[in-house]
């Protein structure tokens, strides 16, 4: 028995260690007076949004926060007139990468806060009820420096 749970606990350590560090390259610069939601396209769900959403959610699918978490470092969430880092899980460049070019883009999402207070994560991505969508490639962003503006119009 202790030679089960010393291979698991071995195995659980060499898989962390696979795990690539996530960065935070992708800057949001928020110049708006709403908070605001970010996430980007679903690679595998045709650049879409995710089928997850970004935040944790509780039982009845109503997403669990208070409006502080713009401060956390690790949350989606941007606050007006603020600059946010975004994290990935791994680099951001790997978001772009696929086996035959780099030209590769995705979407990054915009959505007001209240929005996703009001309305079901199903219900955002089946009305795309986003405040903005930027299409970028790696090359893209490279020449914005990692930023993305958004202003209210």
């Amino acid at each position: 028995m202790k030679f089960l749970a010393l291979t698991v606990g071995i195995g659980s350590v060499a898989l962390a260690s696979c795990v690539e560090v996530s960065d935070g390259t992708l800057t949001v610069v928020n110049q708006s007076n709403r908070p605001l939601v970010f996430t980007y396209g679903d690679e595998y769900a045709g650049d879409s949004l995710h089928k997850e959403p970004p935040y944790a959610i509780d039982l009845q699918g109503r997403p669990l926060f208070t409006g502080i978490e713009g401060k956390e470092k690790y949350t989606c969430f941007v606050l007006p007139r603020a600059t946010k880092q975004m994290w990935a899980n791994g680099y951001w460049e790997h978001i772009f990468r696929n086996d035959t070019t780099s030209r590769r883009k995705t979407s990054a999402y915009l959505l007001d806060a209240d929005t996703v207070r009001k309305y079901s994560w199903s219900t955002i991505r089946r009305k795309g009820l986003v405040v903005a969508r930027f299409r970028f490639s790696q090359h893209d962003l490279e020449r914005r420096g990692w930023r993305i503006v958004y202003s209210q119009k």
